[in-house]
């Protein structure tokens, strides 16, 4: 007999729980605006980089993958640099070393610039210091991984310092 009370109250509580949920309202779907589709040809291996206009369907230009390495911010307060993400760059910040010297990067912690463009996740972000409202070198090494290009080929690692805002910089190959 307890055991069928035991079980009858089992089934009053499933029961009892199963219709606390209240019913889904349905949604009407919104009604698809006009679609236009383009196809951009691209190598089998991706070596280009195309540039696509939206509102004229063309492509305005291409290049190679490999033809830059690094992008810098050109607005009148940019300090912005940007690793050249279609060849997989990395960079990695090896600290106040002597320039131009082998330096080991098995153990340096590589850094990659993150797809969301947030400057906060940029490998090279932090390259400057601010003194007195000005933007200064930290006077680091960095090793930029150069990446690989479109037959999967090493690109190489170099070293930079990046000493200022006026357009100069140093670099020697590792």
């Amino acid at each position: 007999m307890t055991r069928f009370i035991i079980c009858l109250s089992i089934l009053f509580i499933v029961i009892y729980l199963s219709s606390c949920f209240k019913e889904d309202e349905p949604i009407i779907p919104h009604q698809p605006g006009l679609v236009e589709t383009d196809t951009i040809p691209m190598s089998y291996n991706y070596k280009f980089q195309v540039y696509f206009e939206l509102d004229s369907g063309i492509i305005v230009s291409q290049n190679l993958k490999t033809e830059s390495d690094l992008g810098f911010e050109c607005s009148p307060t940019g300090w912005k640099i940007i690793l050249n993400t279609a060849d997989f760059m990395k960079a990695a910040d090896l600290g106040i070393v002597p320039f131009g010297q082998a330096q080991d990067t098995a153990h340096v912690s590589w850094k990659f610039d993150k797809s969301d463009g947030n400057p906060d996740s940029l490998a090279l972000g932090t390259w400057y210091k601010a003194v007195n409202g000005d933007t200064v070198s930290n006077n680091h090494v960095y090793a930029v991984d150069r990446g690989f290009d479109e037959n999967a080929n090493p690109l190489g690692i170099y070293q930079v310092i990046f000493d200022s805002l006026s357009g100069k910089f140093a670099m020697a190959e590792s």
